[in-house]
């Protein structure tokens, strides 16, 4: 069986966030893998990310976890959903 490996789904930046989707092991005692989307704070004029803004569990499926992704910058960004 093939091992797990870790990678970025989707990145996305907005003028005051940088928000990162990625497949990652989880922090846990029992081995689990799932999808996790963290906001960082965003200096666009140094492009360097500062504290963490927020933090969401994202699922194991890519699908829902893109979604979730985009319904979050959509939040940020101060948009309705639809």
């Amino acid at each position: 069986m093939k091992e797990k490996e870790p990678y970025r789904l989707v990145q996305s930046y907005t003028d005051k966030y940088f928000i990162s989707t990625a497949f990652r092991k989880a922090s846990t005692m029992i081995e689990m893998w799932h999808f996790e989307t963290i906001v960082f704070h965003w200096d666009k004029k140094t492009r360097k990310t500062g504290g963490i803004h927020e933090m969401q569990d994202s699922g194991i499926s890519s699908l829902t976890a893109f979604e979730n992704h985009y319904s979050l910058v959509k939040k940020l960004l101060g948009l309705k959903e639809e």
